[in-house]
């Protein structure tokens, strides 16, 4: 059990950074239409969207580092 959530917040911080990633260098116009921020109509890059997924990247793998340490 402890390995399997240990590989979940892994897998799920990889995915979070790369849509942080997506965030970061796309305009609002540009990203994929499955994507909350797609506006055909805006030209900025939606900053917040991607530090909040960063931020929860980073949880993410400090969740996981935390998981896979020794248990008393």
């Amino acid at each position: 059990m402890k390995k399997n959530l240990i590989i979940l917040s892994t897998i799920l911080g990889l995915v979070f950074l790369y849509f942080s990633f997506i965030y970061f260098t796309h305009s609002a116009n540009t990203l994929p239409n499955y994507l909350p921020g797609h506006d055909i109509s805006l030209t900025k890059i939606h900053y917040k969207h991607a530090i909040a997924l960063l931020l929860l990247s980073i949880f993410s793998f400090v969740f996981a580092w935390m998981k896979s340490g020794k248990s008393n």
